[in-house]
């Protein structure tokens, strides 16, 4: 399977909706929206996902992602 960006070239990355920190049996989470746009030969795509940081020791971990296929 190709993947989505092909030729594109990304050029614009949006994050969204990021939620308070939140404490869960002793981890701290927040979680997120993200768009990438890209352009290319066969005009602009957009992929959405969304996201987990977990706050570890030394800062924020990007822990886990989703994105349509």
């Amino acid at each position: 399977m190709a993947s989505w960006l092909g030729d594109a070239i990304i050029t614009s990355v949006t994050v969204s909706s990021v939620s308070a920190p939140v404490e869960d049996r002793g981890y701290w989470s927040a979680t997120f929206n993200l768009v990438l746009t890209a352009q290319g030969p066969s005009g602009t795509r957009t992929r959405p996902s969304s996201g987990v940081l977990i706050l570890e020791a030394g800062g924020w971990r990007f822990f886990s992602g989703t994105a349509p296929h």
